[in-house]
């Protein structure tokens, strides 16, 4: 098995004299170690020159024409077809997250790749289904994630302690959590400004979202009871 591929020239292994721009244009530059072969191509003026690393060559090959291209960089544009159309497919949608972990980074990989085999699969079997659409791969990625998310969401339906937002956040995707919040309470919740909570004194002066359900005023959670729906102290006091 051989690999042919470009290589970042931040990479600590790629020697210095192959990253140096060069004025000769269409110039090469081989290094050879342990039947590996690394090269330097300055395809372009004024751009830091192509390096490229492969094991299937054995010696630098160059073809006979004005822009001397290497052997192994023309293998590597005829092979790498597949490479660009699934780069463009992530950049278009990807589950991918930042993130310093590379087991994390690995496997929001793996999920692309999982994902464009399958919706290149389906549409083998299915071809009709992608006449006329412009959004089949979001599609699809939109229902694999609800279906990997179902069994989660009905668990979390199920527990007796959960966070108003968790609540509300349920509720709002279909699940059953027996509650009373209604849809007026999810757009109050939601869509609200910030504004100071108006039984906290001058400092701190926190500045919250929620409100009351009975008087629609700013109050925070320290002078609030919040279990589905935001009833201030006030108002408590009153009934």
């Amino acid at each position: 098995m051989t690999c042919v591929g470009v290589v970042d020239p931040k990479r600590s292994f790629v020697p210095n004299e192959l990253k140096v721009r060069r004025r000769d244009l269409h110039s090469t530059w081989y290094y050879f170690c342990d039947g590996h072969m690394i090269l330097s191509y300055q395809a372009k003026e004024k751009q830091n020159p192509v390096i490229l690393l492969s094991s299937a060559h054995a010696f630098g090959e160059e073809f006979d024409d004005d822009k001397k291209l290497p052997c192994a960089i023309h293998d590597y544009n005829q092979m790498k077809n597949g490479v660009d159309a699934f780069n463009r497919c992530i950049e278009n949608h990807t589950v991918r997250r930042i993130s310093r972990r590379w087991p994390m980074i690995v496997f929001y990989n793996m999920i692309d790749i999982a994902l464009i085999n399958a919706m290149t699969i389906w549409l083998g079997h299915n071809a009709s289904s992608n006449i006329g659409r412009m959004n089949s791969r979001r599609a699809l990625l939109t229902e694999v994630s609800r279906s990997l998310m179902e069994m989660q969401q009905k668990r979390r339906a199920t527990e007796i302690r959960l966070m108003p937002k968790v609540k509300i956040a349920l509720q709002a995707l279909g699940h059953d959590i027996g509650s009373q919040v209604t849809t007026d309470t999810i757009t109050d919740v939601v869509n609200r400004t910030k504004r100071r909570c108006y039984l906290c004194p001058a400092q701190p002066g926190r500045k919250v979202r929620q409100t009351c359900q009975r008087c629609s005023r700013h109050v925070c959670l320290s002078h609030s009871t919040r279990v589905t729906v935001v009833t201030c102290h006030g108002c408590e006091e009153n009934d």
